[in-house]
């Protein structure tokens, strides 16, 4: 499975409502708010992660989970 967006979970988590709020408080290109908060399989580039980061006082571990296939486990 590899890693997981739960931007949005975590933007709710800190009061963001919606795609459009989080856009505005990171700065972040629209375009690219909007896809990282609705899709769970975009991941953000290093830059973005840093944006998010720094405007949510936030840890890349807050917002992206790193989850094993079973297949991957032995």
């Amino acid at each position: 499975m590899g890693l997981i967006n739960r931007i949005q979970e975590f933007g709710k988590e800190k009061g963001i409502p919606s795609a459009n709020k989080f856009w505005q408080i990171t700065g972040l290109p629209r375009a690219t708010a909007f896809r990282l908060w609705r899709d769970r399989s975009i991941y953000p580039d290093r830059g973005s992660v840093e944006v998010i980061c720094k405007k949510l006082n936030a840890q890349p571990g807050d917002f992206l989970n790193y989850v094993e296939e079973a297949d991957e486990i032995s």
